[in-house]
C-alpha cells in the first residue's frame, strides 16, 4: 500500500542558486522507508524536473532511479561546496598578513647604535625594553651585547646594517636591571642567548676581559641564564670553546689577536658561576661537554703534543720527566683550559685541603678522550699510582675509577654513544695497566677489585675484562664482599636483558629496518655476554667447584 509521506522542506545551502521546486523524501519499497537524500531538484532524461508530488503516478523503477541520481548529485554538490569554502579560506590566508607589534623606540635606537638615546628612553619608558623582534627574536639587550663582541646582525627590515658601535657597560647593566628576563630569551636564528653572544669570539679583534665583564653582569642579574642551552645542546661555555678554537687553529701559543690578560678569563668566569658546566653530558645520542668539544676542535694538536710528550719520556726514562713535559706544554692554551675544566669538574664534594690530581680528575670524566688521559699521565707520572683522596675515603685508584664507567644494557641497545664509551674505556684500562699494573691487585676501601667494578658496570670480555684477568688472574676467584657473587655470576646477572627491553621501541625502530637493527644489537649483546662468562670461567674453572661445595655446606647447615 502506497502512502504519501509528509513533505520536509529543503534547506538550501548558502551560496547555492535558487530553484523553482524543492526535493522531498521518497518512499522506497513496501515498508515506506525514507530516503535521506536532500538537495536541489533532479532533472531526468526527459527534461522535466522530478517532484515528489507526482510520485504516485511514477513507476517503482523510475522512483528508484531518481533517488539514486539525486543522491549522486547531492554528494557532488556538497563536495563542490566544501572545495569552494577551502579555496576561499586559502585565499584569505594568503592575503592576510600577521599582525606585527610596532617597534619600540628603545629597540629602534639600539638597532641604530644610538646608545645615549637608549639610556634616555629606558629612564622614562622602561616597558619598551621588553620588546622582542618577531623577525629574529632579538631584544635591545641582544643588540647591546652584539655591539661589544663585533657580531654584525643582518637587518630584517631592508635597511643596510650599521657598523656596530660598542654599547657602554652601563647601558647593558641598565637594561638588565629593568628587564633581567631578556638574558634568557634565545634568538630565532641560532637560539643564542645574550650570554652566548657575550662568549662568542668573532670579529677581527676580541677583548676577553670585556667579555668576562659582560658574563659577570649577565650571571649576576640573571643567574639561570648560565644553565641555558641552544637548540644544538650547546651551553655558553661550549660556544666560547668552539669559537675560540676556530680562531686559534693550528697555533699552540697564544696569539696577539685576542687582547686580554689571559685566555682563560671567560672560561674561569663561567665555571665560577656554574661549575656543573664542566661535566660531560649527552645530546642527541652523542657525548658532549667542554672536554669533548675541546678535544674535537683540537684533535690534531692534541695528537701532536702527545707524540712530543712520549718522545720526551722515552729520551729521559726517569721519575722527573714529568717536569720536562709540563714545561713543554705548560704555555699551550688548550692544556690550560683542560686543567681548569678538570678542576671545576671535580669541585663538587671535594674535601677541604685536598690536593688536585689531574689524572684522577680525568678518570672521573666518564668517556674522557684517551689522548687527554694519556697526556695527563705523561705530565703527572706519579699520580697513576696514587689513590683518590679528594672526595671520599673509598680510595679508588685511577684504574678503579675507569672501571666504573657505565656501559648499561638498555642504553647500549638504544644508543651509539655507549659504544664510544666502551672503546675508550678499554683503551684507558690498557694504558693504566701499562703504567701501573699492580693497581689491578689492590682492592679499594670497600674491598672491591678493578675486575669486580668493571664486570658490575657491564664491561665485556674484549672491552677490558680480558686485560684485567691477564694482569690479575686471582681476581676471578675472589667473590664480591657485598653480594657474595663471583665475577662470572655478576657478569651474567648484570648483562641480562629484561623482557620489556625486547618490547620497548624507540622512534627509529618503528620501521622494519630499525627493528631488525635492534634485534641484531640484542643478539650481539647476548653473544658478548656469553663470551665474557665463558672467558671468566675458563680462566679459573675451580670457582664452580668451590661455589657448589659452599652451596652444599649451606644447605646442610640449614637442615641441621
Amino acid at each position: 500500500m502506497n502512502m504519501e509521506q509528509p513533505i520536509r522542506p529543503y534547506s538550501r545551502p548558502e551560496g547555492s542558486p535558487l530553484r523553482s521546486s524543492s526535493v522531498i523524501d521518497e518512499t522506497s519499497g513496501a515498508h515506506g522507508c525514507r530516503s535521506k537524500a536532500y538537495g536541489p531538484p533532479v532533472r531526468l532524461i526527459g527534461g522535466n524536473e522530478y517532484n515528489s508530488s507526482s510520485s504516485g503516478s511514477k513507476s517503482s523503477s523510475s522512483t528508484f532511479c531518481s533517488q539514486k541520481i539525486s543522491k549522486t548529485k547531492n554528494v557532488n554538490y556538497k563536495r563542490q561546496q566544501e572545495q569552494y569554502i577551502i579555496s576561499t579560506r586559502r585565499e584569505e590566508e594568503k592575503c592576510s598578513l600577521p599582525d606585527i607589534e610596532p617597534m619600540t623606540d628603545v629597540y629602534r635606537f639600539a638597532r641604530q647604535n644610538e646608545w645615549d638615546q637608549v639610556a634616555e628612553q629606558c629612564r622614562f619608558y622602561s616597558d619598551e625594553t621588553r620588546y622582542v623582534n618577531p623577525i629574529d627574536g632579538t631584544t635591545a639587550l641582544h643588540l647591546a651585547i652584539m655591539s661589544r663582541t663585533g657580531y654584525t646582525l643582518e637587518d630584517g627590515y631592508g635597511v643596510e646594517p650599521v657598523i656596530p658601535t660598542p654599547a657602554p657597560l652601563s647601558v647593558i647593566e641598565e637594561l638588565l636591571q629593568i628587564f633581567p628576563y631578556a638574558a634568557m630569551i634565545p634568538c630565532l636564528m641560532n637560539s643564542y642567548t645574550p650570554l652566548a653572544y657575550a662568549c662568542l669570539v668573532s670579529g677581527d679583534e676580541c677583548n676577553l676581559d670585556d667579555a668576562a665583564a659582560m658574563v659577570r653582569l649577565l650571571s649576576y642579574y640573571a643567574p639561570d641564564c648560565v644553565r641555558m642551552f641552544t637548540s644544538g645542546g650547546l651551553s655558553a661555555l661550549d660556544v666560547h670553546i668552539i669559537s675560540y678554537s676556530h680562531r686559534q687553529e693550528d697555533d699552540k701559543e697564544e696569539t696577539l689577536l685576542l687582547s686580554g690578560r689571559s685566555s682563560t678569563v671567560v672560561l674561569r668566569t663561567l665555571l665560577e658561576a656554574e661549575p656543573a658546566l664542566a661535566l660531560p653530558r649527552r645530546h642527541c645520542d652523542k657525548i658532549g661537554g667542554p672536554i669533548e668539544l675541546l678535544y674535537r676542535c683540537n684533535s690534531a694538536a692534541f695528537t701532536e703534543v702527545l707524540n712530543e710528550a712520549e718522545d720526551i719520556c722515552n729520551a729521559n726514562p726517569d721519575d722527573e720527566n714529568d717536569k720536562t713535559v709540563i714545561n713543554a706544554i705548560g704555555d699551550w692554551w688548550v692544556w690550560k683550559w683542560t686543567i681548569l675544566i678538570l678542576k671545576y669538574g671535580t669541585l663538587r664534594n671535594k674535601r677541604a685541603g685536598a690536593a688536585f690530581l689531574a689524572v684522577q680528575a680525568a678518570t672521573k670524566m666518564v668517556g674522557c678522550p684517551g689522548v687527554v688521559l694519556k697526556l695527563a699521565m705523561k705530565a703527572f707520572t706519579t699520580q697513576s699510582r696514587l689513590p683518590d683522596v679528594m672526595h671520599n675515603f673509598i680510595c679508588n685508584f685511577p684504574l678503579h675509577q675507569v672501571c666504573t664507567w657505565p656501559c648499561e644494557v638498555e642504553s647500549s641497545i638504544f644508543s651509539s654513544s655507549d659504544s664510544v664509551i666502551a672503546s675508550r674505556k678499554s683503551a684507558a684500562i690498557g694504558a693504566l695497566l701499562q703504567e701501573y699494573p699492580h693497581a689491578s691487585r689492590i682492592p679499594n676501601a670497600l674491598h672491591q677489585t678493578p675486575l669486580e667494578l668493571a664486570v658490575s658496570s657491564g664491561t665485556m670480555w674484549d672491552g677490558g675484562v680480558r686485560k684485567l684477568v691477564k694482569s690479575n688472574p686471582m681476581a676471578v676467584s675472589y667473590p664480591s664482599p657485598t653480594t657474595g657473587l663471583y665475577p662470572f655470576m655478576t657478569a651474567a646477572a648484570v648483562a641480562c636483558v629484561p623482557a620489556e627491553i625486547y618490547q620497548q621501541r624507540s622512534p627509529i625502530e618503528t620501521t622494519k629496518r630499525g627493528l631488525v637493527s635492534k634485534l641484531k644489537r640484542l643478539a650481539k649483546r647476548e653473544l658478548d655476554t656469553l663470551r665474557t662468562v665463558y672467558g671468566l670461567l675458563r680462566s679459573d674453572p675451580t670457582v664452580l667447584i668451590n661455589r657448589f661445595q659452599n652451596f652444599e655446606e649451606e644447605e646442610e647447615e640449614e637442615e641441621e
